[in-house]
């Protein structure tokens, strides 16, 4: 094959995942957009909204009745509920929508380059990742609500991506430490972030061990 042939190859299978990356983080962001009734939602943008009227943390939590009394320290996902208290603030009720619906583009777009990490062009290669893709955006769209986790879905899909390139790119190997550091102060979840870290650790040291 030519240099040519393979560089207008190279340009179309380009081109196809960026519109792909564009259509999933699209469909992600109109499934967000939906009108929210979840009342873990309104918690977290009235700690957001106390957390920035005091100018730190309250000494009990003042929102919930079974910790009433109780010392309670920043709760694990404060720095998320800031975010959506902040959101509200700028656009009003529709604004904790619209940053849900921009994690959520931003998710699947990162999801959608780490699917194709491993794409050679082939259309079954192109199935194998896009069916996972689109069983992800089913599942996504109950869980896109306007909450700290919406963050969380965003790191976990990019501490994935860093991890997968971190052996080429130290770039990507330098993000994972940060990225779990954020990750820490917006949702409690950072654990499944660290376990996975964990896991990629210790499988390539195995790796390198037996080679």
């Amino acid at each position: 094959m030519s240099g040519a042939r393979r560089g207008r190859d190279a340009g179309a299978a380009g081109t196809a995942l960026l519109a792909l990356a564009g259509a999933a983080a699209a469909a992600a962001a109109v499934l967000a957009l939906a009108p929210s009734f979840d009342w873990d939602a309104f918690h977290h943008l009235a700690y957001g909204r106390d957390v920035l009227r005091r100018g730190g943390f309250a000494p009990e939590d003042p929102f919930l009745y079974p910790l009433a009394g109780r010392p309670s320290g920043p709760q694990p996902s404060w720095l998320g509920s800031i975010a959506f208290y902040a959101a509200w603030l700028v656009a009003g009720d529709a604004g904790p929508a619209l940053l849900t619906a921009l994690l959520a583009a931003a998710t699947f777009a990162v999801v959608v380059a780490d699917a194709a990490e491993a794409w050679d062009g082939s259309a079954a290669d192109a199935l194998a990742a896009l069916v996972p893709v689109a069983l992800a955006l089913a599942v996504h769209r109950a869980r896109a609500v306007p909450r700290p986790e919406a963050f969380a879905n965003l790191l976990l899909a990019a501490l994935l991506l860093a991890l997968r390139r971190s052996g080429r790119s130290r770039i990507a190997a330098l993000s994972v430490a940060p990225a779990l550091a954020l990750w820490a102060n917006v949702h409690q979840s950072v654990l499944a972030g660290l376990f996975a870290a964990g896991v990629f650790v210790a499988v390539n040291g195995a790796l390198h061990a037996a080679g």
